[in-house]
């Protein structure tokens, strides 16, 4: 995010939390502003995964939820490939944002970032080993020098959930983009004496919206004003008269309003653009899948009572639709950007395809998603309710003093 001053005033909006304001000099040359996160663009050069000591040998890659746990219980790694960016692009800022999900106690818990400093398998690292037949140097990526690097690049505290955290990784990034061969990621480290678990969104999570992104600013061009600064230092420093000419003429058209006209009338500009976009619609049909199959077959009936809610990208609700007779549901006049659907039916119906969904609307386009459910087979474990008698005489010999109930559950509905 790139601000302008405007009447010698500086305006920056922003929401609620931590923020880091860079300032520069105007070089000219309008920044270029990229984020890297998977599924968005057609991207998918992100990769994460958590280790975790209660579990040595299991690989949590394909997970939804990556875990931190102080001190030293839990460790998650991510990594960026930024190699779209050309290595003699000056990186201007860069900061990675993380979806906190959950934690397990009502208190902040403090987390080391830390380079990484050998290759790891998102698919294959555990607790005990980066890869297959690699070990790490010490158990939980921990061996300074060789897993990862001895200081933190970072400490920051995680203290909330439902939201973003928003740390700096400007340098680490200058040299990812530089030398892409040191690019190995990141690992966050709970510290302190509290045994406390943070949850963060991982690149696998369905909410696109909510997954890790790195926000990188860099430069559209290289910087050429060096090296002619060395070309006309020495140079002209020899004579001597003709400085005392230039100060005269110098003075004179001192008219430092120019640049700054200049300033303010393009970025005024540049901003406004992005920010509009022809509306677009989020449609679709809910029917009823007789066969349970998940497809959309000939004389499948459109189904009634099913609400359709519509999320923006933070999560927030913006609509709801009830489906009537013929199964539809459509949220026009939307302006384009990440939204996401949940689809939850009436009593008796389960879903045959998945509830969920979230997606890019693009400025004008117009996205159809359909929704199948089926009338559940939800009565068929109430004769389980007969064995009530049977689990009392079974269970008392072996676990004397202790009595088990079975208890028939059914569960309606979608809980998020």
């Amino acid at each position: 995010y790139t601000a302008y001053p405007e009447g010698g005033f500086l305006r920056v909006l922003v929401g609620p939390g931590r923020h880091d304001l860079a300032i520069g000099p105007d070089t000219g040359d309008p920044p270029v502003v990229v984020t890297f996160q998977r599924g968005q663009d057609g991207y998918d050069g992100a990769s994460d995964t958590h280790l975790h000591s209660w579990y040595p040998n299991q690989a949590y890659g394909s997970e939804t939820l990556l875990r931190v746990r102080g001190p030293d219980v839990a460790h998650t790694l991510l990594r960026f490939d930024v190699s779209r960016i050309p290595p003699d692009r000056p990186v201007k800022a860069a900061a990675l944002s993380l979806w906190l999900e959950g934690r397990s106690g009502d208190r902040a818990l403090p987390v080391e970032v830390y380079q990484m400093l050998r290759p790891w398998s998102e698919s294959q690292a555990t607790w005990n080993q980066a890869a297959a037949g690699q070990p790490w140097g010490q158990v939980g990526a921990a061996a300074p020098g060789v897993d990862r690097a001895a200081t933190p690049v970072a400490t920051v505290s995680l203290d909330t959930v439902g939201g973003f955290k928003t740390f700096n990784v400007t340098d680490l990034v200058r040299q990812w983009v530089a030398h892409p061969e040191t690019n190995f990621g990141i690992l966050l480290r709970g510290v302190g004496t509290t045994n406390l678990e943070y949850t963060i969104s991982s690149s696998q999570n369905w909410w696109l919206s909510r997954r890790p992104k790195l926000l990188v600013v860099y430069s559209q061009h290289t910087p050429t004003p060096t090296p002619t600064a060395t070309a006309t230092s020495t140079p002209t420093g020899t004579p001597t008269p003709t400085p005392t000419v230039t100060p005269t003429a110098t003075w004179t058209p001192t008219p430092t309003a120019t640049p700054t006209a200049t300033e303010t009338a393009t970025p005024t500009i540049t901003p406004t653009p992005t920010a509009t976009g022809e509306p677009g619609t989020i449609w679709g049909q809910v029917w009823e899948d007789l066969d349970g199959n998940g497809l959309w077959d000939l004389g499948e009936p459109p189904l009634a009572g099913s609400l359709v809610s519509l999320f923006n990208y933070a999560g927030l609700l913006v609509s709801s639709h009830r489906t009537q007779v013929d199964g539809l549901y459509a949220f026009a006049n939307l302006p384009p950007g990440e939204y996401s659907l949940m689809a939850s039916h009436r009593n008796g119906y389960v879903a045959t395809t998945s509830p969920g969904w979230a997606g890019v609307l693009a400025p004008g386009g117009t996205l159809q998603v359909n929704f199948g459910a089926r009338l559940g087979v939800t009565y068929t474990p109430t004769p389980t309710a007969t064995p009530a008698p049977s689990p009392t005489p079974t269970a008392t010999p072996n676990n004397p003093g202790h009595r088990f109930w079975y208890v028939p559950l059914v569960l309606r509905g979608w809980a998020r």
